[in-house]
């Protein structure tokens, strides 16, 4: 599957990475995967598409995330 040229992950998602990482310092970095891979059809959040009032860069609405056990509440 080819990916659209100039995508971006929508900004929520990576705030969101960014305040879940300190709480998963053992989670391995693909538990914060964004981009579509294969096993995505290009319906799915994780590929690039362009939505109305984002502009006409195609974005990524979707991310993956540490399952509640690896999250750490006691972590920094």
């Amino acid at each position: 599957m080819a990916l659209p040229a100039n995508w971006r992950i929508a900004e929520s998602i990576r705030t969101l990475q960014a305040q879940l990482r300190p709480l998963a310092p053992s989670a391995p970095a693909v538990a914060f995967g964004t981009v579509a891979d294969s096993a995505h059809s290009t319906s799915s959040d994780h590929y690039p598409r362009v939505f109305a009032g984002l502009g006409s860069q195609p974005v990524v609405t979707a991310g993956d995330f540490p399952k509640a056990g690896d999250l750490d509440p006691r972590a920094p």
